[in-house]
């Protein structure tokens, strides 16, 4: 595990642990084994255990996933007889072992307004021929995964790419299709594959692209 202590020394360094797993257990369990039975300094971000909350992102083997969505076995298996390299998000700033700053993440979202602002006159309901369409772009969980090239303060993000073009689509918005000017360009079909691709929780904008 590649940890970070800024008290310590301003490099990181490798540390390794040997915790008993079983294979359908996750690589959050590991490292809550670690804080409970070995070492208590550890720093890691985790809430809901489920792949709801996008906190424990991180590293695994170099493939940016939720730690509580990758089970041991799995990890093993792309690297057999190798211990797992887990590692902070990529692109962010470590604040200290798997702990990183999420803080330019989410000004992304703030600088866009990437929230629902409701239409006047607008009761509340969504059809649900315009659920249907919204669903596979809308389980974003802001974890910060699809970060990319130099870093969190490319623009627009790519979450913030997928949250606008929902809510461009979104007829409970009212800004709407305004939004999309927002955009520096269009984005198509290759973006679209790439998030999917990376997106440890399938988001997918080909609909509202197309």
């Amino acid at each position: 595990m590649e940890r970070f202590d800024p008290s310590v020394g301003a490099d990181p360094y490798w540390a390794t642990y040997s915790v008993p797993m079983t294979d359908n257990q996750t690589v959050l369990d590991a490292l809550l084994a670690i804080a409970d039975d070995i070492d208590p300094t550890l720093a890691f971000r985790r809430t809901c255990r489920s792949g709801i909350c996008g906190s424990c992102a991180g590293r695994v083997n170099g493939r940016a996933s939720l730690f509580c969505q990758v089970s041991i076995g799995a990890a093993v298996a792309s690297r057999p007889g190798q211990p797992l390299r887990v590692q902070a998000l990529e692109g962010f700033t470590v604040l200290r072992d798997l702990v990183v700053d999420m803080d330019p993440f989410f000004d992304a979202f703030n600088r866009a307004r990437a929230w629902l602002e409701p239409r006047q006159g607008y009761d509340g309901t969504l059809p649900p021929q315009h659920g249907d369409a919204l669903w596979p772009a809308m389980s974003c969980v802001m974890c910060g995964i699809c970060t990319r090239g130099s870093g969190v303060e490319q623009e627009p993000h790519p979450a913030v790419v997928a949250r606008v073009l929902t809510l461009a689509r979104d007829p409970r918005d009212a800004r709407g299709e305004d939004r999309l000017r927002g955009l520096p360009s269009s984005p198509g079909r290759r973006f679209a594959d790439w998030l999917r691709a990376v997106c440890p929780k399938d988001v997918d904008v080909r609909g509202l692209i197309e």
